[in-house]
């Protein structure tokens, strides 16, 4: 089985509890989907390595080095035991269909000639008509148009950042280059459809949202 690897640091700088309160939702995702036994938490927090233990899944302590981002954590793992090929599953998007792992892993064997990683993608609308300045209690609309109709906006696909299924020689090439995040993206890839809701959490504003998503849920 491909492993899933959870890199995830103790603080976030811009939402500082986010990480601790979000890794449960992955893991529980992954519980749900069969793959938790193939779940490795990498993390240079000792809490977040232990919550991951009681809920089943594997650990790996990682350094954490000023500079280096979560592919680099991933490849520190892949020297001890190395893998073809690994998902990496954020913890800041917590909504994936329960497909998606199965959807990723069959795209990348139909296509793995041609591609260095996939990613998971959502559908969502162009908006841009709606986009307004806001000067005190005024508003005026960034863009003229003469139609504001919400049945006028295109839908477009969106890299949404729940799952990734990259190549292992690939991701070497990543943390060996100058910019790993650019080198990353001006690799090959394809786009495995997450039918979940979006939501991005990176900020306390996007945990509140979802915080308050949990609330009006568990009331109705």
């Amino acid at each position: 089985m491909i492993p899933v690897l959870i890199p995830i640091k103790e603080i976030s700088e811009r939402c500082p509890q986010k990480n601790e309160y979000l890794l449960k939702y992955t893991l529980e995702y992954l519980e749900k989907t069969n793959r938790l036994n193939a779940t490795w938490v990498i993390s240079d927090s000792e809490k977040l390595l232990s919550l991951a233990q009681k809920r089943g899944a594997k650990v790996f302590k990682e350094t954490v080095v000023i500079g280096q981002n979560e592919k680099h954590a991933c490849w520190k793992f892949l020297q001890n035991s190395f893998f073809e090929r690994i998902f990496i599953c954020p913890v800041t998007q917590p909504f994936r269909d329960f497909s998606l792992l199965k959807k990723t892993e069959d795209l990348y064997d139909r296509e793995k000639v041609n591609i260095d990683f996939v990613t998971s993608v959502t559908l969502v609308p162009d908006r841009e008509q709606f986009y307004v300045n806001i000067d005190k209690s005024e508003c005026s609309f960034k863009l003229t148009k003469e139609n504001r109709l919400g049945a006028t906006c295109m839908n477009t696909y969106m890299i949404d950042g729940a799952l990734y299924l990259i190549n292992s020689n690939f991701l070497e090439e990543c943390v060996n280059s100058e910019h790993c995040t650019n080198h990353f993206w001006n690799g090959r890839f394809a786009g495995a459809i997450n039918n979940a809701p979006f939501i991005d959490i990176d900020t306390e504003d996007d945990l509140n949202k979802f915080k308050y998503l949990e609330k009006y849920f568990e009331k109705i």
